[in-house]
């Protein structure tokens, strides 16, 4: 059910060309207004906050739909980020990502490298020895990898 809404939306708002076009450099605002209009931001949210609380074989589906469109946002991510948070805190507007890994040099500076959908996320949750930290990317400095069509940074 989920899948199947979620494809009828992909097969309009991201074609090969738009795939293409944001792996370049271009906008991802309107693919992510799709998703996010349909409320697909919040299928892991339980039912009182809002949410389909969707099960593992439903989220299944709709993971694999991504992959099978090379959706080129965070979609996946952000849906998990904004479980998590649950009712607890509120999850930052837009693309959120997940860190891999995160370090602080000797000036405190906060590093992510390797981040998936790191050059499009605005928000990107990541684990250091302090805790989970929700970080905005608007003022990070972000470093594509040199690696054609890929958004990590």
């Amino acid at each position: 059910m989920f899948a199947q809404a979620i494809e009828d939306i992909l097969k309009d708002q991201c074609t090969p060309a738009v795939v293409r076009a944001i792996e370049a450099g271009g906008s991802p605002a309107a693919l992510w207004r799709a998703v996010e209009e349909a409320g697909f931001l919040e299928l892991l949210a339980s039912e009182e906050a809002g949410g389909a609380a969707l099960g593992l074989p439903d989220l299944y589906e709709v993971l694999a739909m991504l992959g099978r469109y090379a959706v080129p946002v965070p979609l996946g991510q952000s849906m998990v980020v904004r479980a998590l948070l649950g009712g607890g805190q509120a999850a930052p507007p837009g693309m959120i990502t997940l860190a891999a890994s995160c370090s602080r040099d000797g000036a405190g500076r906060i590093h992510c490298p390797l981040t998936p959908y790191g050059m499009v996320a605005g928000t990107v949750l990541a684990a250091d020895a302090d805790g989970l930290l929700l970080l905005p990317v608007a003022d990070a400095q972000r470093e594509g990898v040199g690696v054609h069509g890929s958004l990590v940074a």
